[in-house]
């Protein structure tokens, strides 16, 4: 995990380590330390999300920064699993329009 950037490693997990620029501090305060995987592809493959999401939220001259829900851009951006029958009923309703339509 050295080689991601933002990131450390600590007791086998990955976590997103990183000092706030001083104009965001007022908004996430000085540090942002997070949680993200055990896996380190994964965690990689998180941190870069949250770099890409941090830096467009920073990069606003605004007064006011809105912080970021790390935990949501993270949860976001894991993959999603679903049922057949979730799939099946979603493609039926695609091929198959009711009448009423």
């Amino acid at each position: 995990m050295s080689h991601t950037q933002y990131t450390i490693k600590r007791s086998g997990s990955n976590f997103y380590n990183r000092r706030v620029p001083k104009h965001a501090v007022k908004s996430y305060g000085p540090f942002i330390r997070q949680t993200l995987s055990k896996c380190p592809e994964e965690a990689a493959a998180y941190a870069q999300r949250l770099i890409n999401v941090l830096e467009g939220s920073w990069s606003k001259k605004a007064e006011i920064i809105k912080p970021v829900d790390i935990p949501a851009v993270i949860s976001s951006f894991k993959p999603r699993s679903f049922t057949l029958s979730q799939i099946a009923e979603e493609y039926l309703t695609l091929r198959c329009p009711s009448p009423l339509n």
